[in-house]
């Protein structure tokens, strides 16, 4: 179940959206203002925060332009319709959801969506950034091992390549396991 962050300086607001969250089958969380939603999300973060402008002790925009800056997760931010339109274009250079109040269910349903979604994709790009780097990181121990053997070894670059490559073949090693040993035993 997901964890979704409100963050409403307004009782009645924060349960309506509490209770909206909890049918959608997130796990809501309420803070009523920026530093207390900030320190919860140390704890733990969500992958949706929902800000109910405008809060008392700052400027709703600010904090959900400050959240959605340094943190992955999805923002929507609910606003007078009068200060919409003046809002929206700051709001999507940040990649934020706006809605105006007053709410139409439709409208609320909907963001959700689009943020489950983008959050999915998002979810998608950082596994993918994960298996790239772990790529990455294989391919410099490689490199490591095969300067090695071109230091010690005095080989060119493609036979140390085949070395390694024939040395994990005939043992039924991966490539990155016998560049380990051939570093453990040259360092």
């Amino acid at each position: 179940m997901e964890h979704a962050l409100i963050i409403c300086d307004a009782p009645k607001a924060a349960a309506y959206f509490e209770d909206f969250l909890k049918k959608a089958g997130f796990m809501p969380s309420i803070c009523q203002n920026g530093p207390q939603a900030l320190r919860k999300m140390l704890d733990r973060p969500a992958e949706l925060i929902l800000i109910n402008a405008p809060l008392k002790a700052q400027s709703a925009e600010d904090l959900a332009a400050d959240i959605a800056a340094k943190n992955i997760s999805q923002v929507i931010l609910v606003i007078k319709n009068e200060y919409l339109y003046d809002v929206q274009e700051k709001a999507r250079r940040f990649g934020i959801l706006t809605i105006g109040k007053p709410i139409r269910i439709e409208e609320l349903s909907l963001s959700l969506s689009f943020a489950r979604i983008a959050q999915q994709r998002i979810s998608m790009m950082l596994g993918e950034n994960r298996k790239l780097q772990k790529k990455i990181a294989d391919l410099r121990i490689t490199n490591q091992a095969k300067l090695l053997l071109i230091q010690y070894e005095h080989c060119t670059e493609d036979e140390a390549h085949h070395r390694i490559e024939q040395i994990a073949m005939d043992q039924r090693k991966s490539r990155l396991a016998v560049a380990k040993e051939i570093i453990g035993r040259y360092e």
